[in-house]
């Protein structure tokens, strides 16, 4: 690709993203009380910390590091619940647009899941979703994913998503807020989440807790493929 010389990795949780900088050489810093991972791979400065999980934690976090920092893209990487029969636990889907399922402001005219002054679908870097699907073309799907403040189940799951947006294919709980700073900051970003659970279930609590390793795993993977790509 050859776009980018630096970028930020961030993820929800500590065990989404230990293993991207596990075995490495890399400095622990802080500041702002946020505690973040700098290293340096073939030139290219990459800065990685744990945002939080839901959207106010991970958007906070985002703003008060790039307040400080400039960097080329955002990867938000992790895990997911699929919410289409075609992608399976352990498959890999990387959004090409992500948006909030839990947003309403229609009774001010906005289409279900658009925040004001804010488009409807915060897109993805489309030469990142491009080079992604290189790897894998059986096991690494693309599509939009709906993120809010919930972990969604069987018993939970929001009505009408499938009418009112552009067919879902995958639900968490950040990847719209990282969206939307980006769009913000007008920073490209691109979201990789490994599926851990189908979000329809009502079992897949206990999938989630079962696949997580693995799945963030396979997430991490493929960042760094992204960006060894780069190089």
């Amino acid at each position: 690709m050859n776009k980018f010389s630096s970028y930020l990795v961030v993820a929800a949780m500590e065990e989404e993203l230990a293993s991207f900088y596990s075995g490495r050489n890399y400095t622990k810093l802080e500041e702002n009380g946020i505690v973040f991972y700098h290293l340096v791979d073939k030139g290219h400065d990459i800065y990685a910390f744990v945002g939080g999980i839901g959207k106010v934690s991970m958007s906070y976090r985002l703003g008060l590091f790039l307040s400080k920092h400039q960097v080329d893209l955002i990867i938000n990487t992790g895990v997911a619940g699929s919410i289409s029969s075609d992608i399976v636990p352990l498959s890999t889907l990387v959004a090409t647009k992500t948006a909030f399922h839990d947003v309403d402001l229609t009774a001010f005219g906005h289409p279900f899941g658009e925040m004001s002054a804010m488009p409807l679908y915060f897109e993805c870097d489309e030469d990142c979703v491009k080079e992604a699907l290189k790897f894998d073309k059986e096991n690494i799907h693309s599509g939009l994913i709906l993120s809010g403040d919930s972990f969604v189940t069987k018993e939970n799951f929001p009505q009408g998503i499938y009418e009112n947006f552009d067919d879902p294919k995958g639900m968490d709980m950040e990847s719209a807020a990282v969206g939307e700073v980006s769009h913000i900051s007008k920073i490209p970003y691109m979201i990789i989440r490994t599926i851990s659970d189908s979000a329809d279930h009502s079992d897949n609590s206990s999938t989630y807790n079962c696949l997580l390793s693995q799945a963030a795993k396979r997430s991490i993977d493929l960042t760094w493929d992204i960006i060894r790509s780069n190089q």
